[in-house]
């Protein structure tokens, strides 16, 4: 038993790691988006969602009118949202980002339980890793 836990150990270990790299994949995904949209929408989409800027602020700030920054906010969304329809990268990886936790948790339990139960989990959690393709 004492060997079998070190190896869980080691996995939580790669779990941090993997946590690390799905962020990196998130950030990258957010900057996938983010290329669709012109210059101006990207300025005034994060200075109102990232900086909690209002639509008035905005204008003032940039010498035009609050219609017309939210116009191209709208248009921002709009934009992000074709691209999502379009290649369901958010979809997909919020998907696989809930499977992952899933098999993070039951990991987690794994390591608590006898060894018949443990086996039984084990290949409950291969499963939901085959799932995403990234079989053990």
């Amino acid at each position: 038993m004492d060997g079998f836990q070190f190896e869980m150990g080691a996995a939580n270990r790669r779990a941090l790691k993997d946590r690390n790299c799905r962020e990196a994949v998130e950030r990258e995904i957010i900057l996938a988006i983010r290329q669709s949209l012109t210059e101006k929408q990207r300025e005034y989409f994060d200075l109102h969602y990232n900086e909690d800027l209002s639509l008035a602020e905005i204008a003032q700030s940039e010498g035009v009118s609050r219609q017309s920054v939210w116009d191209i906010i709208r248009r921002a969304e709009e934009t992000m949202r074709r691209f999502e329809e379009k290649t369901g990268l958010v979809a997909r990886f919020a998907a696989e980002r809930d499977i992952l936790a899933a098999a993070q948790e039951k990991l987690a339990r794994l390591e608590t339980m006898t060894d018949g139960a443990a086996q039984s989990l084990a290949r409950e959690i291969a499963a939901a890793l085959q799932e995403l393709g990234h079989g053990i």
